[in-house]
């Protein structure tokens, strides 16, 4: 048998099809993302 590889792993295309978020767009306005998003 042939030795087992790792499966190559994909960048995600969901991620890249999102359109950019306000919060990267001004980090100086939004300093805490995560509390943004909530």
């Amino acid at each position: 048998d042939r030795p087992r590889r790792p499966p190559r792993r994909r960048p995600h295309p969901q991620r890249r099809q999102l359109p950019p978020q306000p919060w990267h767009r001004d980090p100086a306005q939004h300093q805490n993302p995560r509390h943004d998003k909530l």
